[in-house]
């Protein structure tokens, strides 16, 4: 995909980074205009290349990622910081064979067994387009009831009632059907202090025989029950009497405290693992000639939740949340917002329009003391503020965090970032956002 262009007749930017280009993988690379930018994240993480095989990355690179499927580039991908609780998914320690005639699951998987009659094979381990997985094989003549594939132990993740948990799985049928398969679910389990089971709720998935890349199923519950205080997560298949033979491969499993499906964390045997908040900047002192007193910035990406807490999409602050401008969606609603503070008061505040979760949008934020306008997809949103004071001393521009790496972008992207010096008209800003 070649570099976008903006539209004719559009002023000369100060900074311009284009993050969705196919192949880019380093901010050098994207960069078009300005310093190349800082990244620091304490932990590794995960991005699909454009080929669509899952790449693990080292810390402090950054996550330039691109669509599974299609090859498309997302661009800079800053997902919060997340523990994956299900362990090993990285599927290592299996020996194929039947359970209980010489095969072994991977370790610290577990199985239970709420049906008779029916064998469960280890077919075999490996890795498809760079997800890691185990391929277990179901059959016989069953008796009604339900079989489970775990990665946590009954006593091994903590938890609390109206605590929020997602689970989610890589799940592809590489083998037989599913007939008397009623139905297949990723579950979260609540469990009292001994482990015992309280209460469940999961998401129904359908495998089928396209690429595992491509099924990935999750499910979200806020913890209901009062003595909860270990959870599971399951793999679950609930069969009729009757016949059974099908094989799935099971990839990616997560367990984390977050509301929704985060991109993979790869876990080993015997514990969690966790992804760090990443942290991208650029020092303003790196950027001669910026004028704090008028200019405008634009903001193209996606995010993949609303109604899911605050999210920063591109901050410009001294060193502070005290003192920012910053495009955010809102905690509650499917708002977007532009925001201005001066020593943590609020000088402007402007929100409106709607974001759909999954769809990339345009917003762009014009500055000027008593002259703010926001503008998304086309269009101007809400009135311009005309007695808006501004912040002084800015020294930093931070990408799907705050200061303090809070407030992430829940799980999405920035595919362009740009700055003007000057507040554009605002005609400018509705050209540039359509």
């Amino acid at each position: 995909m070649r570099r976008r262009r903006m539209h004719a007749g559009s002023a000369d930017p100060l900074l311009n980074y284009v993050f969705a280009v196919q192949g880019h993988s380093t901010f050098e690379q994207a960069r078009a205009k300005g310093p190349i930018p800082t990244f620091v994240r304490t932990s590794a993480d995960t991005r699909f290349s454009e080929a669509g095989v899952l790449e693990e990355l080292a810390n402090n690179i950054p996550s330039l990622t691109h669509d599974p499927v299609t090859g498309v580039s997302y661009g800079l991908q800053v997902p919060r910081s997340t523990v994956n609780e299900a362990r090993n998914n990285r599927a290592a320690g299996a020996t194929n064979g039947v359970i209980g005639s010489g095969g072994v699951l991977p370790t610290d998987w577990t199985m239970f067994a709420g049906t008779t009659g029916l064998s469960r094979e280890v077919v075999g381990t490996g890795t498809e387009d760079g997800l890691p997985y185990c391929d277990l094989r179901f059959f016989g003549t069953a008796t009604a009831g339900q079989t489970e594939t775990r990665q946590t132990s009954t006593t091994a993740v903590a938890a609390l009632q109206n605590e929020v948990w997602t689970t989610s799985r890589y799940v592809r049928l590489v083998g037989g059907d599913f007939t008397n398969v009623t139905s297949k679910k990723v579950e979260i389990q609540e469990r009292d202090s001994g482990g015992a089971w309280l209460g469940s709720s999961g998401g129904s998935i359908a495998p089928t025989v396209a690429a595992l890349k491509t099924q990935r199923g999750s499910h979200t519950r806020t913890l209901a029950e009062a003595t909860t205080a270990f959870i599971t997560e399951a793999l679950t298949f609930a069969v009729d009497a009757g016949a059974v033979d099908f094989t799935v491969r099971v990839a990616g499993a997560q367990l984390e405290e977050v509301p929704l499906a985060t991109p993979l964390v790869l876990t080993d045997a015997g514990g969690s693992s966790t992804r760090a908040q990443g942290s991208p900047t650029i020092a303003l002192s790196s950027v001669p000639g910026f004028d704090e007193t008028a200019f405008t910035m634009y903001f193209e990406g996606m995010t993949d939740s609303i109604n899911n807490g605050s999210q920063t999409l591109v901050q410009i602050d001294a060193g502070s949340n005290a003192n920012r401008h910053r495009i955010y969606v809102r905690a509650s609603a499917d708002d977007i917002v532009g925001h201005t503070t001066v020593s943590s008061s609020e000088t402007a505040l402007i929100f409106a329009g709607t974001l759909a979760a999954g769809t990339p949008f345009k917003a762009l934020y014009a500055v000027e003391a008593n002259n703010i306008a926001l503008f998304l997809d086309g269009a101007q949103i809400g009135a311009t503020d005309t007695s808006a004071a501004l912040p002084t001393a800015l020294t930093t521009v931070r990408f799907g965090v705050n200061q303090g790496a809070d407030q992430p972008l829940a799980s999405g992207y920035c595919s362009r970032f740009v700055i003007w010096n000057g507040r554009q008209p605002d005609v400018f800003g509705q050209r540039i956002t359509a």
